[in-house]
């Protein structure tokens, strides 16, 4: 694919620049085996479909593999089969299944980067690029991490992100 087919918007308005993914957040891969009866746990069966919601928190005393660690603010994105639109802003420090990435905000707005997640092109973008045809995915390596993402200034995503 060209890096014009790659891109959200073909133009920009002024004051915006494009940037990879890669350079606007960063992959948490903080892990942990401790089981909890705290119920901070999510599975990608807990976020709805399409909607940024959590429909149910567990604890992680049965889980027998390690579980990523996310924090606050962070904005999660189901990287197995994308087109079930599985994505959520944490409300919550919390742990979650390796099927689920958890990325940290760094030169953009967390509400921002939901709806850039979530939105239609995004979820587009990585259907096309997933692999595997019975649990297809995405990687963020080669795929999720290059991918230019539209940057207004700071106040403006604030904006933006407030008025959706």
């Amino acid at each position: 694919m060209t890096a014009h087919q790659d891109r959200f918007l073909d133009t920009l308005p002024s004051g915006w620049i494009f940037d990879r993914l890669k350079d606007v957040v960063a992959l948490r891969n903080d892990k942990t085996d401790d089981g909890s009866a705290e119920e901070d746990y999510l599975e990608l069966e807990d976020l709805d479909s399409g909607t940024g919601r959590i429909l149910n928190r567990r604890n992680t005393l049965e889980v027998e593999s390690a579980v990523t660690l996310f924090k606050k603010g962070d904005v999660l994105f189901g990287k197995l089969r994308p087109y079930l639109e599985k994505y959520y802003e944490a409300e919550f420090d919390g742990k979650c299944t390796g099927e689920i990435l958890a990325f940290k905000p760094e030169r953009i707005a967390s509400r921002f980067l939901f709806y850039c997640v979530g939105s239609h092109w995004f979820i587009q973008r990585c259907n096309a690029l997933a692999y595997g045809a019975k649990m297809p995915r995405v990687s963020w390596e080669k795929q999720l991490s290059q991918f230019d993402t539209p940057l207004p200034p700071l106040p403006e995503q604030q904006r933006i992100a407030a008025y959706l």
